[in-house]
């Protein structure tokens, strides 16, 4: 397991996080970062003005163009990803619409390393609202992580 993985794990078990438990034989726990985790990974976004936040730049990493996210959608891990327990950390660009809030588009700019799971949360972004009128382009990190049961 990698140092960023273990960091994550250890962070999880601290901190409140969106998770969705899937049923299988090894439950899958995709995680969209809490806010205190935002900042480790460099997460920003680029406000209606073109103005550049990052989320270390906030008290307690709180980036508040996450606390502006008003649709979030976990992505998914496929049946032969939870099996072979593979586990991966990706960080996305998000272009949102200024006008409708809505996701225009989404770019990888960290892989997981697995195309399965780029793809996933790829999707899964790509239905996320934020509140209109406020950012322009939002980076969110995900994690993947496989916890045996």
């Amino acid at each position: 397991m990698t140092r960023v993985l273990q960091s994550v794990v250890f962070a999880l078990a601290k901190v409140s996080v969106l998770v969705a438990l899937l049923p299988a034989q090894v439950t899958a726990v995709p995680v969209i970062l809490s806010q205190q985790l935002l900042s480790w990974w460099a997460s920003s976004a680029v406000d209606a003005k073109g103005m550049r936040h990052q989320a270390k730049d906030y008290p307690k990493g709180h980036a508040p163009w996450m606390e502006d996210v008003t649709k979030q959608i976990v992505p998914e891990y496929s049946k032969l990803d939870q099996a072979h327990r593979v586990a991966g950390f990706g960080l996305y660009r998000v272009a949102v619409d200024l006008k409708t809030g809505s996701v225009k588009k989404v770019s990888v700019i960290q892989s997981t390393g697995v195309a399965t799971l780029d793809a996933s949360a790829i999707k899964a972004l790509g239905q996320w609202l934020w509140k209109p009128g406020k950012w322009k382009e939002v980076s969110v990190p995900i994690a993947f992580v496989p916890f045996s049961r």
